[in-house]
């Protein structure tokens, strides 16, 4: 099996629905060769009145800042069968209409491309956006292969169904 990158980054902003929502980070469940992780809540880099907060869960140990998008470090570190997942929540006072994201979201071999612009040429995603419970949200999946196979979608699939989202 080859190396499963999965970067999961969801950037949430503020809307009607979200705003009363505390923000707080993901919580994806532990065990199973996963290592999970998440920062608190802080300002959003050059954004006025933005709240963010990253989360993660990897088969390996978690290398970069919770916004690094591609985590270059973790991605390098990979096994054959590595999988990275990682989450930034955010909310934002002036964010605009997007459409709903389904969660959990289920990730689809069709979806993938790559390689993704910064990241390692043997490096693929998936990506997605929309306003997941009130927030808005950027989902990114990174594959450690070009052309991930079932089983690894699986497994990305199983441990984004684990997520406890705020």
């Amino acid at each position: 099996m080859k190396s499963i990158v999965l970067a999961l980054t969801l950037a949430v902003g503020g809307s009607a629905a979200g705003a009363s929502r505390p923000l707080t980070p993901a919580r994806f469940a532990t065990g199973h060769g996963w290592h999970t992780g998440s920062t608190r809540v802080h300002g959003c880099v050059g954004v006025p009145h933005c709240k963010q907060v990253e989360s993660w869960a990897a088969t390996v140990r978690w290398r970069d800042c919770g916004n690094c998008v591609p985590p270059h470090k973790t991605l390098a570190t990979l096994p054959a069968a590595g999988v990275t997942i990682q989450l930034l929540l955010g909310r934002d006072a002036k964010t605009k209409r997007r459409p709903l994201l389904a969660w959990p979201p289920h990730i689809r071999g069709r979806e993938v491309v790559g390689p993704f612009e910064g990241g390692p040429a043997w490096i693929s995603s998936a990506q997605r956006s929309g306003v997941l419970h009130g927030f808005d949200a950027s989902l990114y999946v990174f594959f450690g292969r070009r052309h991930p196979s079932w089983a690894q979608l699986a497994r990305a699939n199983a441990e984004l169904r684990t997520a406890r989202l705020p």
